[in-house]
């Protein structure tokens, strides 16, 4: 036990023979120890936060209520310095149009597809494309409660306004969901661009608004999934 002691700093031989021991200052010996312990702990919690530091491109955030959904919405598209792409109905995008202008005037890419009547009055800045979705914006269950938007090709949020269960959203940077996103952008702008040059010849192949394709691949109860909060 003397010998521990010892070891530890906690008391020092004072004789040889016999061997007597005298305690060392209780001041000093504890306040070195704790000193040692702190400066042990501070480099074990460093070495654990260096190895365990998770990725933000691992996780999907989740944002609950009007508020903090909108509050990060707004801070996607003034942190934006390339793209703001965004698929939505006319009123879940109008609260976002002065942020939007702003993009535009810094040069940042906006293009939105957009259900709903008066699509036109969305394009606020000349630099602004505003596209009805599917050549006529016309709005199709659960397209009303959706907004889906996609930034500087890094990140991705989708929010609910359900009436029955509030808002909420998904926020993700993980590679493959945001370019599974962008790839639903983009065929939903190459759409866009068919319908405003063949609408007529599209709606005499496959139907008004697609319903021969949308009776052909759409599962049963898709849009009704959404709508219930499922």
């Amino acid at each position: 036990v003397l010998r521990q002691l010892e070891m530890k700093g906690a008391i020092q031989p004072v004789t040889e023979n016999p061997v007597r021991y005298a305690p060392h200052d209780p001041e000093e010996f504890f306040g070195r120890y704790a000193q040692t312990t702190s400066t042990l702990c501070r480099d074990v919690a460093r070495q654990v936060k260096a190895r365990s530091r998770p990725s933000e491109r691992t996780y999907v955030w989740y944002y609950e209520g009007q508020e903090d959904v909108h509050d990060k919405v707004r801070g996607l598209i003034n942190e934006a310095r390339e793209s703001v792409w965004i698929k939505a109905p006319d009123h879940l995008i109008k609260p976002y149009l002065a942020d939007l202008k702003h993009a535009a005037e810094q040069g940042v890419q906006v293009i939105l597809v957009v259900y709903g009547r008066n699509v036109s009055a969305l394009k606020v800045h000349p630099r602004m494309q505003v596209m009805p979705h599917e050549g006529d914006g016309i709005g199709r269950g659960a397209s009303d409660v959706l907004f889906t938007m996609s930034t500087d090709f890094s990140g991705v949020i989708i929010a609910t306004h359900h009436p029955a269960e509030g808002v909420n959203a998904s926020y993700a940077r993980n590679r493959a969901i945001v370019y599974v996103v962008q790839t639903l952008f983009l065929h939903e702008f190459y759409i866009a661009e068919m319908y405003a040059k063949l609408g007529p010849m599209l709606d005499e192949t496959f139907g008004k608004e697609l319903a021969k394709l949308r009776k052909k691949y759409r599962p049963a109860g898709m849009e009704r999934r959404v709508l219930d909060g499922i």
